[in-house]
């Protein structure tokens, strides 16, 4: 159950809500049932986004873990568990699984009601320590990677549950790599961002497109059927973008160095000839939209088309919430 009270339309409110303690891990809180964390409520997103943001830095990620969970709550609120159904409203509301990386999570916030007009909810629920996704697709050992899919299948399955019991009627993944392990099929209302790439891509007939992602979703192959040619960076490239995305998860912030070595990639895409670059990790995004970046891009003349799956999934979540 949640404890708060309804903010104002000018105030960010910080409380706490229960979660199921199997989303945290079963390692984490084994005798508890639920664990109170913290919940931060308001109407305007880059207040809630600041508020948020100012306490992860608090607490410094660890490669690829957060260590304080917390659930986001932006637009009208209603406690679901006090008052059954009341969430339910005359616009869609989006669950967004976080804790793959603070700043992802953020981003996919941003994209969700920057293209929304009017009135919109998200409900975030940031995980702690999810399990590392390229680790467990590239686990040499058979029968560890076994047991690492089982925990990430079930924190998973108990985090898409817990958002619709909010009333989220969409759920999206701030991580590409995720739809590489998830069965999507036993994730209740969970949107693939796989599909949505592919539709935007198609929309925009785009014939080539250079892959920048993880190693982990290089290896899953989710995008090898997309509506055009994709063409793989060779293996000193791949491990430069592997830097980068991880640094960039590590600091929780888009530094003077992540801007040097994404423009190092770019050079390098443009002399290759490609033009349409695939963003296929959620921390890409952020630094090939920094405005130092797309500055640098601009005096030196390398024009170049990012394609980014969290704003195509943006706009499929904008036709849902108009339909």
């Amino acid at each position: 159950m949640s404890r708060t009270s309804a903010p104002s339309k000018l105030d960010v409110f910080l409380s706490e809500i229960d979660i199921p303690a199997d989303i945290l891990g079963e390692n984490n809180f084994a005798a508890q049932h639920h664990i109170s964390v913290p919940l931060i409520v308001g109407h305007n997103p880059q207040q809630v986004l600041k508020f948020y943001l100012t306490l992860v830095k608090r607490t410094p990620a660890k490669k690829d873990q957060d260590h304080v969970p917390m659930v986001l709550w932006i637009g009208p609120y209603a406690d679901p568990h006090s008052h059954p159904h009341n969430n339910q409203s005359d616009h869609h509301t989006v669950g967004i699984l976080g804790g793959m990386g603070p700043l992802a999570s953020a981003e996919m916030i941003r994209q969700y009601h920057g293209v929304m007009s009017g009135s919109s909810t998200s409900i975030t629920l940031k995980m702690t320590n999810m399990l590392d996704r390229t680790g467990i697709l590239l686990e040499q050992d058979a029968e560890k990677q076994m047991q690492l899919k089982q925990q990430f299948e079930i924190r998973s399955l108990a985090a898409t549950r817990f958002l619709t019991q909010m009333g989220a009627a969409s759920i999206v993944a701030a991580c590409n790599t995720f739809h590489g392990l998830a069965d999507e099929k036993l994730l209740p209302g969970l949107l693939s961002i796989i599909q949505a790439t592919h539709d935007w891509v198609r929309q925009q007939h785009i014939r080539d497109i250079l892959f920048l992602g993880t190693d982990g979703t290089k290896k899953t192959g989710i995008y090898n059927n997309l509506p055009a040619a994709l063409h793989y960076p060779p293996a000193n490239m791949q491990q430069k973008t592997m830097a980068l995305i991880y640094s960039i998860k590590t600091q929780s912030q888009v530094t003077h160095d992540h801007v040097h070595d994404f423009m190092h990639l770019a050079r390098q895409a443009h002399a290759s000839g490609m033009r349409h670059i695939g963003l296929f990790c959620t921390e890409l995004p952020l630094v090939a939209n920094d405005p130092r970046t797309r500055q640098a891009l601009t005096e030196e003349g390398l024009d170049l088309n990012f394609i980014d799956p969290m704003f195509a999934v943006s706009q499929v979540l904008k036709k849902r919430r108009f339909d």
